[in-house]
């Protein structure tokens, strides 16, 4: 049985999806080789072996694989995947197996190598790291939006990429200007819309100048508005009439300003609950979702992991790998945190072991793994809560005196006044520009 062999086996032939299922190469001894694909489009069976021309017509040359270690069959409904008593054994999630019907998204082991079963994406290149049907899917729709002027809302859990995806929009749409960004949840108050709209001079105390807002220092770029679920309900009004009138009113202005911004906005949440529970605007939604793009979550594109984890570790330092164990718990994690909990990870597991070209499995890598803690994601249909600093009740900025007193009362320790006012420290410096001053006067 060759791994070429094409029948005329159904499996596939009604089926509606541009994306066939196939195998995805993900860690073959390491991972040079991640992302390589190969469709079971037409095909009834596939012999799995070491030295079968599986992956770009290569031999895997895996030393832990036997020649004939495992074998693919179609039975006309689903794949079976079937070990006819390979040494080192079969393992689908983690579990050895004899005989496994095949559910996309299963990853197969053989000896050192990994193979996810699921619907791929074979000859695209990918910007983002990808090579499966999810992400393909993602990237068409960022195709299409790219060039329009459309405004674009992305939806996904925290850390599936969603900034990463708006910079790729704006990559793609050729636009002038620059791409702005700006979280809806670290601000409130005349802070908010000044950030987002600018101010004039007096306009509020502690205005002494005049202040451009976000959309007009973007020119003819983007706007990337994180958060927006978050935004408070003035600020919401504001920007809808920017939307509908492509114009601007500065704080404490009387006459407008266009603008010419392309607006991409995104949150963790679900919109349709915060429209009912009245936390969003019903015409501001409306506004921004003609164009929507949902990220999956890192736990159901584990298919792309092979690449993810080698550009991360291309980011680390050069020639970094993992070892096969390592790349076996990081397949087996939910990544409630996604891609930004497995840069967390990586990092952690680079730093503990900094004289190593390959990372291992080791305890402190385990420990950093297992506090990517289910309990901080909600199901995978729904994205997760903002953070607790988000649900705040709302509160005015602080004037110049009591923006003062806490300087002093904390000796010019910026982290502790921005956590006591609920801000980020970038918007806390923002402030303390804005009233002349400076924090380490205030340090003993």
């Amino acid at each position: 049985m060759s791994g070429a062999t094409l029948t005329d086996s159904a499996s596939g032939a009604h089926d509606p999806s541009p994306y066939p299922l196939g195998l995805t190469l993900v860690y073959s001894g390491g991972l040079a080789r991640a992302g390589e694909q190969l469709s079971l489009a037409g095909r009834s069976a596939l012999l799995l072996g070491r030295d079968e021309p599986l992956f770009s017509g290569t031999p895997l040359g895996d030393p832990r694989m036997s020649g004939r270690h495992a074998a693919l069959a179609y039975d006309g409904a689903r794949w079976l995947l079937v070990d006819p008593g390979s040494k080192n054994g079969t393992f689908v999630n983690g579990e050895r197996i004899t005989r496994h019907p095949l559910d996309p998204g299963d990853v197969i082991r053989l000896g050192s190598t990994f193979i996810v079963f699921a619907r791929i994406a074979p000859g695209r290149r990918s910007d983002l790291h990808a090579c499966g049907a999810r992400m393909a899917e993602v990237e068409d729709g960022i195709a299409l939006v790219a060039p329009t002027e459309h405004t674009v809302l992305l939806l996904g859990e925290s850390g599936s990429g969603k900034e990463v995806v708006a910079h790729a929009i704006h990559r793609q749409s050729g636009r002038a200007g620059p791409l702005l960004a700006i979280n809806c949840a670290s601000l409130r108050g005349e802070l908010l819309e000044s950030e987002l709209f600018g101010h004039v001079r007096g306009a509020f105390t502690g205005a002494l100048k005049a202040h451009d807002g976000i959309f007009v220092r973007a020119r003819a770029g983007t706007v990337f508005l994180d958060e927006i679920g978050e935004m408070e309900e003035a600020a919401q009004a504001r920007l809808l009439r920017v939307l509908e009138t492509r114009a601007i009113r500065p704080v404490g202005a009387t006459e407008e300003v266009p603008v010419s911004a392309r607006v991409v906005a995104a949150t963790n949440r679900p919109l349709d609950a915060l429209v009912a529970e009245h936390h969003l605007r019903a015409d501001l939604y409306a506004r921004l979702s003609r164009w929507t793009i949902a990220l999956p979550p890192l736990r159901e594109r584990k298919e792309d992991l092979g690449l993810l984890v080698r550009a991360i570790l291309a980011r680390e330092g050069a020639g970094l790998s993992v070892a096969p164990e390592l790349m076996a718990a990081l397949l087996a994690a939910d990544w409630p945190l996604n891609v930004r909990g497995l840069v967390n990870v990586l990092s952690s597991a680079h730093i503990a072991q900094p004289n190593t070209a390959v990372l291992e499995l080791t305890e402190r890598v385990r420990q950093a793994i297992a506090q990517q803690s289910p309990a901080l994601s909600t199901s995978s249909s729904a994205p997760s809560p903002a953070p607790e600093r988000a649900t705040r009740p709302s509160q005015p900025p602080p004037d110049r005196a009591a923006l003062e007193a806490l300087l002093t009362e904390h000796q010019g320790n910026v982290a502790r006044v921005a956590s006591e006012l609920g801000l980020s420290r970038q918007s806390l410096y923002r402030l303390l520009e804005r009233f002349a001053l400076d924090a380490t006067r205030y340090r003993s």
